[in-house]
């Protein structure tokens, strides 16, 4: 995969995240079976300052159901960002809302939600973006929610638009200080597939 016109907007804490030396475009490999199920995913040029919110920005592709569903049936799909959130092997629902053309291209439409909480060790992730060296403890909430569209004929994901909601208590044990905080992020991704 080539992630080309990539574009990071950390809101208000931009001050805190200096964007012009982040990468414009990447690459990605892996392997995809039949059921667009993601494994051996390696993305070498992702910076250290990003690395460990790779999850953040959500699924990258819908996996598929294991047998057909119809309209308003539900299944489940592993959630990425679960392990940096302390959540290991978590899931997120996936629902088939509906039929519909995406650009043309005959599509389903899929609901994604899910819901972890946070029990985390945020040190490595803290220092990776430029933080010193210390323990940072989170717990708290993540919840998710997006909606895709999948090429009706080839099982591949064509736009994956998601938004997650963080709620999380910081300490910082080392220095006695405790906060909370809160964070929405979105991630729209929109897969150019070759000709």
């Amino acid at each position: 995969m080539s992630f080309t016109n990539i574009v990071y907007d950390f809101g208000t804490m931009a001050g805190m995240m200096p964007t012009e030396n982040l990468p414009k475009s990447m690459k990605a490999t892996g392997k995809i079976d039949d059921r667009s199920r993601l494994s051996e995913f390696k993305m070498p040029d992702l910076p250290a300052a990003l690395a460990g919110s790779r999850g953040m920005m959500g699924p990258l592709m819908v996996e598929l159901p294991e047998k057909a569903v119809k309209i308003g049936e539900t299944w489940e799909m592993p959630m990425p960002t679960g392990e940096m959130l302390g959540a290991k092997d978590a899931k997120m629902t996936a629902k088939l809302l509906a039929t519909e053309d995406f650009n043309g291209i005959p599509a389903f439409v899929v609901e994604l939600v899910c819901g972890l909480p946070i029990d985390a060790d945020l040190s490595e992730v803290a220092q990776a973006s430029g933080g010193p060296p210390m323990k940072i403890l989170a717990k708290g909430r993540f919840d998710m929610t997006g909606k895709a569209w999948v090429d009706r004929a080839t099982g591949k994901t064509l736009k994956m638009d998601v938004t997650f909601t963080t709620k999380s208590h910081l300490i910082m044990p080392e220095v006695g200080i405790e906060f909370d905080s809160s964070g929405v992020g979105t991630s729209l991704i929109e897969m150019v597939l070759p000709k």
